[in-house]
């Protein structure tokens, strides 16, 4: 799945990440997203309870603040002055689990810190976990690209990366990448500044909506 900027797409129904513009586009994809379906299906099964719980609260808090962290994606890129950053560096979002009991389910993810991270200091990491884990993104990353050259030339820059994670204690960690497809015609029009974005967006992200 793609994010496509910030235009709202529907969900299906199986995974509840894949996002299309229809129902014929939804149709035409099933060959290529079945694989990845089943296995996120499969993947969530394997989960306790806890752990359900926590992925199904980050999807949802992803889901509602795509528009702020598309548009903190392109501030911390600066593609005007570096227009190869989406290759180099990911948007990381730290988020913090609280206790049950909030009202709102965005009270159960606290904002720890935001920052770009270069891809080589993730993918070479002495850490097996994090190794792993951010090198399978990066290919994962680099096979969206290669697909949109399919699209009309210069419509599209290319696909940059955010990646929600969150600690478990005592070990480990939940990671969600969110691949954005980055519109061309976005890339002059920040919302933030590459100054300041990370205090407005930590403040965008942090509205209850």
């Amino acid at each position: 799945m793609i994010w496509k900027g910030a235009a709202a797409f529907s969900r299906c129904k199986g995974c509840n990440i894949g996002e299309y513009c229809s129902k014929e586009c939804q149709k035409q994809a099933w060959p290529s997203h079945r694989t990845s379906c089943q296995k996120s299906q499969t993947d969530r099964r394997m989960l306790n309870d806890e752990q359900r719980e926590l992925w199904d609260d980050l999807q949802r808090w992803a889901a509602r603040h795509r528009t702020p962290l598309y548009h903190g994606m392109l501030a911390a890129f600066d593609l005007e002055r570096r227009p190869q950053a989406h290759e180099t560096h990911w948007l990381g979002v730290h988020l913090k689990y609280l206790p049950k009991g909030a009202a709102c389910p965005d009270e159960h993810l606290q904002i720890v810190s935001i920052s770009a991270v270069e891809w080589k200091s993730t993918i070479n990491s002495c850490k097996p976990f994090v190794k792993h884990t951010f090198d399978a993104i990066f290919k994962k990353r680099v096979t969206l690209e290669q697909q949109t050259r399919s699209l009309p030339h210069g419509a599209t820059r290319g696909i940059g990366m955010v990646v929600l994670f969150v600690n478990l204690e005592p070990t480990g960690a939940m990671v969600m990448e969110l691949p954005y497809r980055i519109q061309s015609g976005d890339i002059p029009r920040r919302v933030y500044g590459t100054a300041d974005w990370i205090s407005r967006l930590k403040q965008d992200l942090e509205k209850v909506q």
